[in-house]
């Protein structure tokens, strides 16, 4: 899902249903999505761009672990991705 207005592009993105390698003979439960984690790209046509991205969580049935996986989409200790972040820091130094 994508919505706008003046100043801003927000993106909705969904993790697809595919399991993290290591659990590919469990039997795994569907459990939904994690909460949205926001993060902010490049702009595009002078708009500011929000990810809003939710991972896909499972159970694993037996032991009752609840798994997702680990994605490294942000600048650490930043909500920008980490070409924004290197862009900006070469920018403003």
């Amino acid at each position: 899902k994508v919505d706008t207005d003046d100043k801003t592009i927000d993106i909705y993105l969904d993790e697809l249903n595919l399991p993290p390698e290591q659990y590919l003979k469990e039997k795994l439960i569907s459990k939904g999505f994690t909460e949205a984690t926001i993060i902010q790209d490049f702009p595009i046509r002078k708009k500011a761009v929000y990810l809003h991205v939710r991972r896909r969580k499972w159970q694993v049935e037996s032991t009752g672990k609840i798994i997702s996986k680990t994605w490294d989409l942000t600048e650490k200790g930043s909500r920008y991705t980490k070409d924004f972040a290197a862009f900006l820091k070469g920018l403003l130094g």
